[in-house]
């Protein structure tokens, strides 16, 4: 297929005020608790204030005046008070919480932790109250992931909620790193019940949004031209689906995948990737996705190149 028949998203940046679109906010999921987009910061901590950290919000109509072009100032999130109940200073080589679900008043996130070379993940569980604009995790719910897989900065960076089981997805699951791309799954106590087939998907994985009723979701798919680990010698997406026009002369990959449950396994959708038109030479490490409706999505990136909050218009549905 040619690369000149598949089509690029140009992501339009969302600016988000001085204070949140520092590099040092490493920016690692969104979510949408009601009509309120969460920003989940690595490190909330970096964020000071009210309980000595904080994740952030923006409205969803504060979004969509700014994209229709009725704003045009930056946007100043919320703040959410954040207490990790001493997880953070407990957790043998913490290094931060990289992905968060939001249900009702339920939060559930998962963290990565440093062990020599590799690194582990974890899973907690916390409540907010909305009102109050607080979240309150519980030292005491925290599981360790029970994973074979074990490497150096990569974790459980994808977190997903379905009926009343919360699935866990790793974030190198190619053909070099494993023959037995798996999720784990948990139930709301955060009991580890099995691990259910994915797909072998190169690159890395960081993010996905929520579940639609049927079944259906978007990952994030990310390649960093520098992580050889990761470079797989055939792409069987790009193979099948070909490149933009851009994919084609940059080794980066910026790109959303369809995914979807069927049989108890995960399974590509039959859409095509939305790629991103890249920027040359200029890697984006998104972070973290959410679904706007049927009007694209909303990707936010960490520290490279900096905090990128950004629109991608396309119809998912």
């Amino acid at each position: 297929m040619g690369c000149n028949s598949i089509m690029e998203y140009n992501p339009m940046e969302i600016k988000l005020s001085e204070e949140f679109s520092i590099k040092e906010a490493e920016y690692s999921s969104l979510a949408w608790s009601g009509q309120q987009l969460l920003l989940l910061p690595q490190f909330p901590n970096r964020f000071s204030g009210h309980m000595g950290g904080n994740i952030l919000s923006i409205s969803k109509h504060r979004i969509d005046s700014y994209i229709s072009g009725k704003i045009d100032q930056p946007i100043e999130p919320n703040k959410i008070g954040f207490n990790d109940d001493g997880l953070s200073k407990t957790i043998p080589g913490f290094e931060g919480f990289e992905a968060i679900v939001v249900h009702g008043d339920s939060v559930y996130l998962t963290i990565e932790a440093k062990e020599r070379e590799g690194r582990f993940g974890y899973i907690v569980f916390g409540k907010a109250d909305w009102e109050k604009q607080e979240i309150h995790l519980d030292h005491s719910s925290l599981k360790r992931i029970q994973s074979n897989l074990f490497m150096s900065q990569m974790s459980f960076e994808t977190l997903l909620m379905r009926d009343d089981s919360l699935i866990a997805i790793y974030e190198a699951n190619g053909r070099k790193i494993t023959n037995i791309p798996q999720a784990a799954v948990f139930d709301k106590a955060l009991n580890q019940l099995d691990n259910i087939p994915i797909p072998s998907i190169e690159y890395r994985l960081t993010d996905a949004t929520s579940i639609s009723q049927e079944g259906v979701f978007w990952a994030i798919n990310y390649f960093y031209p520098e992580e050889e680990t990761l470079k797989p010698d055939i792409d069987p997406i790009a193979e099948s689906f070909g490149r933009g026009k851009t994919h084609a002369k940059e080794n980066t990959v910026e790109r959303l995948l369809q995914l979807s449950f069927q049989n108890g396994s995960v399974i590509l959708g039959p859409k095509a990737p939305v790629q991103l038109i890249l920027e040359k030479g200029i890697p984006r490490n998104w972070e973290g996705v959410a679904v706007l409706e049927d009007r694209g999505f909303l990707i936010i990136s960490d520290t490279h190149p900096r905090s990128l909050f950004s629109f991608v218009p396309f119809r998912h549905n």
